[in-house]
């Protein structure tokens, strides 16, 4: 009588175990049928976000960009056309989630700094001195762990678009 018992419960704990597996599965499918709508309704928000920046921004900046603009209001404008265009690129999702801890100003001069610019032009473009500029270019290795290194920093920044 009692091999009986055992039986009936081991063969209840099996029919259980499957089905706790079916369930695990169904789930699985579930949460990787999430994960692709997720990824397409992502890749749909950037599509949008690009296809805005170009039907309501830039043409205004192409109109800018033909009127006589004086050297620091074209480098500004240049800028402007740049960071809109890097809204969606693989630097600035890099650079924000990698390097959370950066500043809005850190962030905008290591644009900058990608771009080529050097530590001048950037104090003049941002109406910061040269001191400051010199400041955040040491916050900004500080902060991507090239403290010490003798690595480029603008070769440093180009790879993370990459």
């Amino acid at each position: 009588m009692g091999s009986i018992i055992l039986g009936l419960k081991q063969e209840r704990i099996e029919a259980d175990l499957i089905a706790r597996e079916k369930e695990l599965e169904e789930s699985g499918v579930a949460i990787n049928v999430l994960l692709i709508k997720i990824d397409q309704e992502k890749e749909e928000l950037k599509q949008s976000i690009t296809a805005n920046l170009s039907e309501s921004v830039h043409p205004y900046i192409e109109k800018l960009e033909k009127t006589e603009l004086n050297s620091r209001q074209k480098s500004l404008l240049n800028i402007l056309a740049a960071n809109l265009k890097g809204v969606t690129s693989p630097f600035m999702v890099k650079i924000s989630l990698q390097y959370a801890n950066l500043t809005p100003t850190e962030i905008t001069v290591a644009k900058l700094i990608r771009e080529g610019r050097p530590s001048k032009v950037i104090s003049d473009l941002l109406n910061l001195s040269v001191n400051t500029v010199l400041f955040h270019r040491s916050n900004i290795r500080k902060k991507l762990g090239l403290g010490n290194q003798k690595v480029n920093l603008r070769g440093y920044l180009a790879s993370l678009e990459e």
